[in-house]
């Protein structure tokens, strides 16, 4: 939860002359700087990441404040909080369900993968949100590498034991290289979540109240 401290004394007069219009105004200036905190927090992803999807920037959001609960919430939903935690947080990102399938025994493959191995879709499946692999293509791969014809299959580099997820293009005439294997992938911080919200905060709050309180208060003669 994020607090933080505005100097409001040359609103005083506003303030005492609103009453208890108060609460009122100070929930519309806290959604507004709600509002602003959410764009700023996208234009800082669309800055910092290397080309983020639309899906991945409308997953900013934010939960209103009212007069009777003067807290907003500012967020990214979950489906797109899973994958952008190591942007913000920084270390390692969770194992996906197609990595766990990947790395079950039953697979057709000479050797057992290492257990910190990672996958990574190779350009042309990246098709689906946040650059991911789609689920469709994901339960599609791994049924077929289940099977010792499948469509996709698993290869080991002999050399460094890389494993690799191969489609059989043609009938099996070409081969399509749609996974890499990878060692644990390491993830600098690079989405300032809380430093932008806090910085929008502090800029905008005083000017977004005084807005609030000339709304609220009774039109003069």
């Amino acid at each position: 939860m994020l607090s933080f401290k505005s100097n409001v004394d040359p609103l005083m007069d506003k303030l005492k002359e609103a009453g208890d219009q108060v609460p009122y105004a100070t929930s519309l200036a806290i959604n507004d700087v709600a509002y602003q905190s959410r764009l700023a927090l996208q234009s800082h992803m669309a800055r910092v990441l290397d080309a983020p999807i639309p899906f991945t920037l409308r997953g900013v959001r934010y939960d209103k404040a009212s007069k009777r609960n003067l807290r907003a919430l500012v967020y990214l939903r979950d489906e797109v909080a899973r994958y952008m935690e190591a942007q913000i947080e920084g270390g390692t990102r969770d194992e996906k369900g197609l990595e766990v399938g990947l790395k079950a025994s039953r697979l057709f493959t000479r050797n057992n993968i290492p257990r910190d191995t990672y996958f990574i879709p190779t350009k042309a499946y990246q098709t689906g949100r946040g650059g991911n692999i789609t689920k469709a293509k994901a339960r599609k791969i791994l049924e077929e590498t289940k099977r010792p014809d499948g469509k996709f299959f698993m290869f080991q580099d002999d050399r460094d034991e890389r494993p690799l997820v191969f489609e059989r293009m043609r009938g099996g005439k070409d081969l399509r290289l749609a996974l890499v294997g990878v060692g644990t992938p390491k993830y600098s911080k690079r989405v300032k979540f809380e430093e932008t919200v806090a910085e929008t905060v502090e800029r905008t709050f005083r000017k977004a109240l005084d807005k609030a309180l000339d709304k609220a208060l009774p039109a003069s003669d």
